[in-house]
């Protein structure tokens, strides 16, 4: 099962091969590093928003050394003390995939994880932790996910308009 929308028409995307598409033709390709770009051009400010590479290889270094593990046990704690047996769960401007990627080893393979970061780079950087988590190049204010489809959404150090994302949960 897929949470995926369309980022034109927020239909359901469907998975066939290397490609998602909508019941409108709207189609998305896999990319070779296994991210799904879903972030369309009015969404972009210009041609590579968000982190840079060096920002990102510099927090990398600085979250593999588990100075803010105790926020992701904290977090992850929480979710799982409410927790129902399959959950699909959403890291929200994800960066280069850390906290995605502890959560799922924490909360288990049972439950589908999603990440979206608007910085093509950052989410290219994610795909080397695991595949199995769907890694989208996406805008947090037209959130490529079907409404009301997600039970968790983690949005550690992002900035975001909860009345923009309330619709998926």
């Amino acid at each position: 099962m897929s949470e995926l929308a369309c980022p034109k028409c927020h239909q359901p995307l469907i998975r066939a091969g290397r490609t998602y598409k909508c019941e409108n033709n709207h189609n998305y390709d896999i990319a070779k590093r296994g991210y799904i770009n879903l972030l369309l051009n009015p969404d972009k400010r210009h041609n590579n928003p968000g982190d840079s590479k060096e920002s990102l290889i510099a927090r990398k270094a600085y979250l593999d050394k588990g100075y803010y593990d105790p926020i992701l046990h904290e977090v992850t704690h929480y979710i799982q003390e409410h927790a129902h047996k399959e959950m699909a769960i959403l890291d929200l401007g994800c960066g280069e995939g850390y906290y995605a990627f502890k959560a799922k080893q924490i909360l288990g393979d049972q439950n589908r994880y999603y990440a979206l970061d608007i910085s093509k780079e950052a989410i290219n950087m994610a795909t080397r932790y695991d595949q199995d988590i769907t890694w989208i190049v996406g805008n947090s204010k037209n959130i490529p996910i079907l409404d009301h489809s997600l039970d968790v959404i983690m949005a550690l150090f992002s900035v975001v308009n909860v009345n923009e994302i309330a619709s998926t949960l």
